[in-house]
C-alpha cells in the first residue's frame, strides 16, 4: 500500500502548526491529522482543498477583533 506523500506532508503540517500555535490539543492535532490525511488522500480532491480552505478562515477570523 502506498502512502500518498503530498496529502501525509500537508496533515502533518498544518496539525502540527495548529498544536504550535496553541489552537488545537494534542488529541485535537491527532484527530485533525488523520481526518486531513483521509480528506486529501481520498479520490476527490474537493474536500482536502474545501478542509484546508476552512482551517485558514478559521485561524485568520480568531484574529479579527470585531469588538
Amino acid at each position: 500500500m502506498d502512502i500518498p506523500t503530498v496529502p501525509l506532508i500537508l496533515a502533518l503540517f498544518l496539525s502540527a502548526h495548529g498544536w504550535r500555535k496553541g489552537s488545537l490539543s494534542a488529541s485535537g492535532a491527532a484527530t485533525a491529522f488523520v481526518v486531513g490525511l483521509l480528506m486529501m488522500a481520498g479520490g476527490t480532491s474537493v474536500f482536502g482543498v474545501a478542509l484546508i480552505g476552512f482551517y485558514l478562515a478559521g485561524s485568520r477570523a480568531t484574529k479579527c477583533e470585531l469588538l
